[in-house]
């Protein structure tokens, strides 16, 4: 074989691989972005859940757990609701499971009806015998909107514990419900920024 066939063998050789290497590093490439859109369009529009918060906390920068806003009708949570970690903590008559199961989940409301305001930045959502205690929380100044007994308000917070005290740090005295507050043992905060009226 003399010196010019030699050279074309090592050139085909060297295009080959050259080909070979383009050939999977673009399959590669098609997978990866094949599994990106379907990882993006499987959970459209969910929002990432919040950092756990201990005792009188507040909610802290998102962390990477997909926030659940549980059964949807046509694409959105029923009306007058509240999920968490999928499941409904708001109607709470009939469920097995109370407020403190859900501790560091994020809570998910779509026109939930206020029960009472009593106290400045706090106020139950619900009915009288069946409601949970939604607490604003962010820098001044105080929230948006005034909200008033009978408003519809969504809203998305964190489920937080709470002490024997709290009730009173709020404001909430024994008429108020101070009781079924304590006992409840968990409210949900709520940004003041990202809460809304519903229409």
């Amino acid at each position: 074989m003399n010196s010019i066939s030699r050279g074309w063998l090592v050139v085909i050789l060297f295009a080959g691989v050259a080909l070979l290497l383009l050939m999977a590093r673009g399959y590669g490439g098609s997978g990866d972005i094949r599994g990106s859109v379907e990882s993006e369009t499987t959970n459209p529009g969910i929002p990432y859940a919040g950092t756990a918060t201990t005792s009188g906390g507040s909610a802290g920068a998102p962390d990477e757990r997909p926030a659940d806003p549980g059964p949807t009708r046509n694409g959105r949570q029923p009306v007058g609701s509240i999920y968490s970690t999928g499941e409904q903590v708001l109607p709470i008559e009939g469920n097995t499971k109370d407020l403190g199961t859900y501790v560091g989940d994020r809570a998910t409301a779509r026109a939930v009806p206020v029960q009472s305001v009593d106290a400045d930045e706090g106020f139950w959502v619900g009915s009288e015998g069946d409601r949970v205690w939604v607490q604003l929380v962010g820098p001044p100044p105080e929230s948006p909107y005034q909200v008033r007994a009978g408003d519809s308000v969504s809203f998305t917070g964190t489920v937080v514990k709470h002490d024997a005290g709290f009730a009173a740090r709020v404001g909430v005295s024994r008429a108020d419900g101070s009781r079924s507050l304590t006992s409840q043992g968990a409210h949900i905060e709520v940004r003041k920024s990202t809460l809304t009226l519903a229409p």
